[in-house]
């Protein structure tokens, strides 16, 4: 019962975590399981068993999600929102954004306004 709190507890820091960096184009699983005091082969087992998704899937559909909140609440450019959601080249996150949505963040932001 204690290690399940325990991975519960870990998978909540590790999600704070990356909301909180989630501009920093380079976050690894290595990087957050420092950051969490526990291995990263662990990590990414007890965020799979807590989350059904390993942390990189985690981590692009909280970009998405938070790219999704900028392009229609903002007029930000879509190079300036990939960088706000830590993709440093926009033709990536512009693939990226239509292997998730099945839109261009452009085709999203004139559905959605």
């Amino acid at each position: 019962m204690e290690d399940m709190e325990n991975s519960a507890q870990i998978v909540e820091q590790v999600k704070k975590l990356i909301s909180d960096n989630l501009s920093e184009g380079n976050l690894q699983r290595d990087e957050l399981a420092a950051m969490v005091h526990i291995s990263p082969g662990h990590l990414g087992r007890v965020f799979k068993k807590e989350t059904g998704m390993s942390i990189s899937s985690y981590i692009t559909k909280k970009r998405i999600a938070v790219a999704k909140q900028l392009l229609t609440k903002t007029s930000l450019s879509i190079t300036r929102i990939s960088e706000r959601v830590g993709i440093s080249y926009s033709s990536y996150f512009t693939k990226v954004f239509r292997e998730q949505t099945g839109l261009t963040p452009q085709e999203y932001r004139q559905r959605n306004q």
